[in-house]
C-alpha cells in the first residue's frame, strides 16, 4: 500500500545521520553514504538501538539473535535529543 501511495517515496536502508536545518529534517544519511534529502522522514528503529548482549558477567554490543545494533542511528537520535532507553 505505501508503494502505491501518491506523493510518498518509500527508501530503505540503515540510517546513519539525519541531517537537520533551523529544527527541520533536511536529509537522511544511510551507512553506504546515500543521501536522501526530504522534508520529513520516517525511521522505523526496531530494537536495536545501542542494544546489548547480556549473559552474566559478559555484555558486548549486539542485537537480538546476533543482529548488528544501530549505534551510528543512536549517536544521531541522541544528538538530535531523544533520550534513548532499554525496555
Amino acid at each position: 500500500a505505501l508503494e502505491h501511495q501518491q506523493h510518498l517515496t518509500v527508501r530503505q536502508g540503515e540510517c546513519a545521520r539525519i541531517d537537520t536545518r533551523c529544527g527541520q529534517v533536511e536529509s537522511v544519511v544511510t551507512l553506504t553514504g546515500a543521501r536522501y534529502r526530504c522534508r520529513a522522514a520516517i525511521v522505523c528503529t526496531g530494537v536495536y538501538l545501542k542494544s546489548r548482549i547480556i549473559i552474566g558477567e559478559a555484555t558486548w554490543q549486539a542485537g537480538p539473535q546476533g543482529l548488528f545494533p544501530a549505534g551510528p542511528l543512536s549517536d544521531a537520535l541522541t544528538e538530535l535529543g531523544f533520550e534513548l532507553r532499554r525496555f
